[in-house]
Protein backbone atom coordinates (compact mmCIF):
# COMPACT_ATOMS: atom_id res chain seq x y z
CA UNK A 1 0.00 0.00 0.00
CA UNK A 2 2.77 2.45 0.80
CA UNK A 3 4.60 1.55 -2.02
CA UNK A 4 1.48 2.33 -4.72
CA UNK A 5 0.59 5.30 -3.03
CA UNK A 6 4.02 6.87 -3.42
CA UNK A 7 4.03 5.73 -7.44
CA UNK A 8 0.98 7.98 -7.22
CA UNK A 9 2.02 11.30 -5.43
CA UNK A 10 5.31 12.48 -3.57
CA UNK A 11 3.44 15.90 -1.59
CA UNK A 12 3.19 14.40 1.96
CA UNK A 13 -0.38 15.82 2.76
CA UNK A 14 -1.79 14.39 -0.37
CA UNK A 15 -0.24 10.53 0.61
CA UNK A 16 -1.21 10.65 3.83
CA UNK A 17 -4.99 11.96 2.61
CA UNK A 18 -4.52 8.90 0.54
CA UNK A 19 -3.18 6.18 3.39
CA UNK A 20 -5.78 7.54 5.26
CA UNK A 21 -8.53 6.31 3.01
CA UNK A 22 -7.07 3.35 2.39
CA UNK A 23 -6.56 2.38 6.39
CA UNK A 24 -10.00 3.66 6.93
CA UNK A 25 -11.87 1.23 4.70
CA UNK A 26 -9.53 -1.48 6.26
CA UNK A 27 -10.16 -0.78 9.40
CA UNK A 28 -13.39 -0.23 9.28
CA UNK A 29 -13.85 -3.45 8.62
CA UNK A 30 -12.75 -4.91 12.00
CA UNK A 31 -14.81 -4.87 15.30
CA UNK A 32 -12.39 -3.29 17.25
CA UNK A 33 -11.49 0.17 16.65
CA UNK A 34 -7.78 0.82 15.12
CA UNK A 35 -5.84 2.95 13.72
CA UNK A 36 -2.59 4.27 13.26
CA UNK A 37 -0.69 7.49 14.28
CA UNK A 38 2.32 8.28 11.19
CA UNK A 39 4.17 10.76 9.52
CA UNK A 40 5.10 11.62 6.70
CA UNK A 41 8.57 13.58 5.32
CA UNK A 42 9.80 15.12 2.05
CA UNK A 43 13.72 15.90 2.64
CA UNK A 44 15.17 18.14 -0.30
CA UNK A 45 19.06 17.46 0.44
CA UNK A 46 20.05 20.70 -1.54
CA UNK A 47 18.42 23.33 0.65
CA UNK A 48 17.57 21.94 4.01
CA UNK A 49 14.06 21.99 3.23
CA UNK A 50 11.44 19.69 5.04
CA UNK A 51 7.51 19.13 4.17
CA UNK A 52 5.69 17.38 6.72
CA UNK A 53 1.78 15.97 6.88
CA UNK A 54 1.00 14.55 10.65
CA UNK A 55 -1.01 12.21 11.90
CA UNK A 56 -1.19 12.25 15.37
CA UNK A 57 2.28 11.09 15.61
CA UNK A 58 4.57 12.65 18.62
CA UNK A 59 6.50 15.80 16.53
CA UNK A 60 10.09 15.38 15.95
CA UNK A 61 12.82 16.96 18.03
CA UNK A 62 14.98 19.37 16.58
CA UNK A 63 18.95 19.38 18.23
CA UNK A 64 20.54 22.26 17.78
CA UNK A 65 24.41 22.81 17.10
CA UNK A 66 23.85 24.91 20.24
CA UNK A 67 22.31 21.86 22.59
CA UNK A 68 18.85 23.80 22.33
CA UNK A 69 16.53 20.53 21.66
CA UNK A 70 12.51 21.40 21.24
CA UNK A 71 9.93 19.62 19.20
CA UNK A 72 9.49 21.16 15.39
CA UNK A 73 7.55 23.60 14.42
CA UNK A 74 4.60 22.24 12.64
CA UNK A 75 2.48 24.58 11.45
CA UNK A 76 -1.54 23.61 13.04
CA UNK A 77 -2.48 22.80 9.14
CA UNK A 78 -0.14 19.91 8.94
CA UNK A 79 -1.64 18.23 12.27
CA UNK A 80 -4.19 15.75 11.19
CA UNK A 81 -6.17 12.83 13.10
CA UNK A 82 -4.73 9.91 13.41
CA UNK A 83 -4.85 7.44 10.26
CA UNK A 84 -8.40 5.07 10.01
CA UNK A 85 -10.28 7.22 12.42
CA UNK A 86 -12.17 9.73 9.88
CA UNK A 87 -12.43 8.00 6.47
CA UNK A 88 -12.70 11.79 4.99
CA UNK A 89 -9.94 13.16 6.66
CA UNK A 90 -7.23 15.77 4.60
CA UNK A 91 -3.99 15.83 5.70
CA UNK A 92 -1.99 19.16 4.41
CA UNK A 93 1.95 19.41 4.66
CA UNK A 94 3.95 22.15 6.53
CA UNK A 95 7.30 23.18 5.88
CA UNK A 96 10.51 23.16 8.10
CA UNK A 97 14.02 24.64 7.21
CA UNK A 98 16.82 22.58 8.40
CA UNK A 99 19.95 24.64 8.70
CA UNK A 100 23.39 23.44 8.67
CA UNK A 101 24.41 21.90 12.20
CA UNK A 102 20.80 20.81 13.19
CA UNK A 103 19.49 17.39 13.49
CA UNK A 104 15.84 15.95 13.28
CA UNK A 105 15.39 13.56 15.38
CA UNK A 106 11.77 11.71 14.49
CA UNK A 107 10.39 9.08 16.92
CA UNK A 108 7.35 6.69 17.93
CA UNK A 109 5.66 6.91 21.30
CA UNK A 110 6.61 3.88 22.70
CA UNK A 111 9.76 5.50 23.18
CA UNK A 112 8.36 7.97 25.48
CA UNK A 113 5.57 6.62 26.72
CA UNK A 114 8.27 3.03 28.38
CA UNK A 115 7.51 3.25 31.77
CA UNK A 116 9.28 2.65 35.08
CA UNK A 117 8.41 0.17 37.94
CA UNK A 118 6.49 3.26 39.29
CA UNK A 119 4.48 3.14 36.01
CA UNK A 120 5.91 6.67 35.23
CA UNK A 121 6.90 7.71 31.93
CA UNK A 122 10.29 8.61 30.04
CA UNK A 123 8.00 10.85 28.73
CA UNK A 124 9.11 13.71 26.08
CA UNK A 125 10.69 15.99 28.79
CA UNK A 126 12.66 12.71 29.19
CA UNK A 127 13.54 12.22 26.02
CA UNK A 128 14.47 16.49 25.31
CA UNK A 129 17.00 15.89 28.23
CA UNK A 130 18.64 12.66 26.66
CA UNK A 131 18.78 14.49 23.55
CA UNK A 132 20.51 17.44 25.02
CA UNK A 133 22.93 15.27 27.32
CA UNK A 134 24.03 13.20 23.83
CA UNK A 135 22.94 15.78 21.15
CA UNK A 136 26.47 16.90 20.15
CA UNK A 137 27.35 13.16 19.66
CA UNK A 138 27.68 11.56 16.34
CA UNK A 139 24.35 10.82 15.10
CA UNK A 140 24.61 6.79 15.46
CA UNK A 141 25.75 7.25 19.32
CA UNK A 142 23.40 9.49 19.83
CA UNK A 143 20.33 7.63 18.81
CA UNK A 144 21.99 4.31 21.13
CA UNK A 145 22.48 6.50 23.68
CA UNK A 146 18.78 7.35 23.31
CA UNK A 147 17.54 4.09 23.21
CA UNK A 148 19.96 3.43 26.00
CA UNK A 149 18.85 6.14 28.67
CA UNK A 150 14.96 5.28 27.97
CA UNK A 151 16.18 1.01 29.35
CA UNK A 152 18.42 2.45 32.39
CA UNK A 153 14.53 4.70 32.98
CA UNK A 154 12.73 1.50 32.66
CA UNK A 155 15.36 -1.48 34.04
CA UNK A 156 14.38 -3.50 31.23
CA UNK A 157 15.64 -4.36 28.03
CA UNK A 158 12.29 -5.11 26.20
CA UNK A 159 9.60 -2.44 25.22
CA UNK A 160 6.21 -2.83 25.78
CA UNK A 161 5.72 -0.87 22.66
CA UNK A 162 7.03 -0.50 19.30
CA UNK A 163 9.78 1.80 19.13
CA UNK A 164 11.54 3.58 16.27
CA UNK A 165 13.70 6.00 15.57
CA UNK A 166 15.43 8.25 12.59
CA UNK A 167 18.33 10.69 12.97
CA UNK A 168 18.38 13.42 9.98
CA UNK A 169 21.95 15.26 10.10
CA UNK A 170 22.00 18.42 8.20
CA UNK A 171 25.76 18.88 7.25
CA UNK A 172 25.12 21.75 5.04
CA UNK A 173 26.37 22.80 1.40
Amino acid sequence: LLEQIAKETQEPGEFMTRLNAAYSKIFGSTSELMFATACCASFDLKTGRILHANAGHPLPMVVGPDGTVGPAHIAAKALGPALGLFGDARYEHSELELAPGKRVVFYTDGLTEARNADQQEFSEEGLMTSLRAHGREPLPALLNALVYDVTLFTDETVFEDDVCILGVDCAGA
